[in-house]
């Protein structure tokens, strides 16, 4: 599409897919660019027309088409849903249509419903990591820091060309991390281009610029940048406390975010700053990953100590004798009595051979009672009225080594860190070089349509593509007025009933007034710019 301008019947078969407080948005199956396929119209509400600038307006696809290169005007459109040209119903502009969301910005969410398709508006990543899982979003570190980068580098672009977000909130700029991570601004016809703005200046709640600042500026633009950055580590949709930062933020962009909280506005760092520090974050997150073991340390095992047996002697004299009571301390090992002693009188041999089994039971009872606590008590038995059989000497010591490890690192690090741990706000930018002096005309078809030219470098191409775009209108189109020295601007008016007045002037509020007294009746500006 040549032509900044077309008529809303050249759109196709116009498809209702969404709509706000402003204007309700169309499929326009008839319209492509050079760098997007697919387009959608939106069309301005009647009520919200009058507060339109369409001047300001028509700056954005002039943008575009006119002054970026190619490749400036293809990375303008892959960041942003950029009005690509404006559309007129009967000669009276009705809207503008733009790229559709590419479909790497539209995911799936599941919700109480169930899983959803929705756009990735950044709104879902400012929650705690709890919620995030819950919501089927997976998302590490240096993946934040990266969209964060995108985020600064698209600012940083847009401020190179004059063009200021203004709103920027977590519901207007989307985010996608395949196939790789990448940001995308909506909602652009509310941008500030050339320091005007087509639409009245708003903020988002809880997104506001601080108290007594100019609205859609490069700083302002850099303050919300900061709450940004700010909210998406924090986890939190509110915070303003840069004390709320994790832990693992990296020194150096905790500094910057308080910086540019904290800062007054001149203080701040620009968002060329910021693709910097969010450079080595980004290595600095992905060097800790790689370095974080991935195989859990061996547990430290603890040996619980067995139970200890309660030994009894067997008795001293006869088996009808009562049991002593055994004492609260470690037990007392019995020896068997002496081989030469006389079975007690009226004792049957039997009973004889019976004693000394039990007695050698006993005996091997309190042998292995004394091993047990040797060895998980080291305590000594405590001495025997009789004579031992035998002293036991424990010979190994009951301590536990864990095995070792079955994984062995094979990474070497090779990260050192090229920054210095001590940032300092670059100064303010010089201002921009005075611009070459530039050229614009109007031109007018006999069949009421008009069209325009814009930052021609010479009066005769100002004049070809004004033309040019005037008879892709249809109809027989002649240029009326254009600029030179002296009159930088200039107006179209409209009187009714194909009364048309134009003229070139020293300032825009110049040239409609000459454009307006061109004319025998009283009517409104159509068009008013200046080069």
């Amino acid at each position: 599409m040549t032509a900044q301008v077309i008529e809303r019947d050249k759109l196709g078969e116009l498809t209702k897919i969404g709509q706000g407080g402003q204007g309700v948005v169309y499929r326009a199956p008839n319209v492509k660019t050079k760098f997007a396929a697919s387009m959608v119209y939106k069309e301005y509400k009647p009520a919200a027309l009058a507060g339109i600038d369409f001047t300001a307006l028509a700056a954005m696809p002039a943008l575009a088409e006119d002054t970026l290169s190619y490749a400036q005007a293809e990375r303008l459109i892959s960041i942003a849903a950029w009005p690509c040209a404006i559309v007129h119903n009967g000669g009276t502009p009705t809207g503008f249509v733009m790229p559709v969301i590419p479909e790497e910005f539209v995911i799936p969410l599941i919700t109480v419903k169930g899983v959803s398709t929705s756009t990735a508006e950044f709104q879902h990543l400012l929650n705690h990591p709890t919620v995030l899982a819950a919501r089927g979003i997976t998302i590490d570190d240096a993946q934040r820091f990266t969209l964060l980068r995108e985020v600064a580098s698209g600012l940083a672009f847009l401020h190179k060309n004059r063009v200021c977000v203004g709103d920027i909130s977590p519901k207007n700029l989307l985010y996608s991390l395949t196939p790789q991570e990448a940001v995308y601004l909506i909602d652009c016809d509310a941008m500030r281009i050339n320091d005007v703005s087509a639409l009245t200046q708003v903020e988002t709640p809880g997104w506001e610029t601080p108290a007594g600042e100019e609205l859609a500026t490069i700083y302002s633009d850099t303050y919300k940048l900061g709450l940004l950055a700010l909210r998406l580590l924090a986890g939190d949709h509110d915070t303003t406390n840069p004390q709320h930062l994790p832990a693992t933020t990296p020194a150096l962009l905790r500094q910057i975010i308080t910086d540019t909280l904290t800062n007054p506005a001149p203080q701040r760092p620009l968002p060329e700053a910021w693709t910097y520090v969010l450079g080595h974050a980004i290595e600095e997150a992905q060097h800790r990953t790689l370095t974080t073991p991935t195989t859990p340390a061996p547990a430290t095992l603890t040996i619980a100590a067995p139970d200890i047996p309660t030994v009894r002697s067997r008795p001293p004299t006869g088996a009808n004798q009562p049991k002593p009571t055994p004492a609260p301390t470690p037990p007392t090992v019995y020896s068997r009595p002496p081989t030469s002693t006389p079975p007690p009188s009226g004792s049957s041999s039997s009973a004889v051979t019976t004693s000394v089994v039990v007695g050698v039971a006993v005996v091997v009872a309190a042998v292995v009672v004394s091993v047990v606590l040797a060895r998980h008590n080291n305590n000594t038995p405590a001495a025997s009225t009789s004579t031992p059989i035998s002293t036991y000497t424990p010979t190994d010591t009951p301590t536990y080594t864990p095995p070792p490890p079955t994984y062995t690192p094979t990474y070497t690090p090779t990260y050192t860190p090229t920054y210095t741990p001590a940032y300092t706000p670059p100064p303010p930018p010089p201002p921009p070089p005075p611009p070459a002096p530039k050229y614009a005309a109007i031109a007018v078809s006999d069949n009421g349509g008009y069209s325009w030219s814009y930052d021609a470098d010479s009066l005769d191409a100002a004049d070809a593509s004004a033309m040019t775009k005037c008879q892709a209108l249809g109809g027989s189109c002649r240029v009326v007025t254009w600029t030179g020295a002296g009159a930088p601007c200039v107006a179209l008016t409209d009187g009714g009933q194909g009364s048309r007045g134009w003229a070139a002037g020293s300032s825009k509020s110049n040239a409609e007034q000459l454009a307006l007294g061109a004319m025998a009746t009283a009517g409104r500006v159509l068009i008013s710019f200046c080069t």
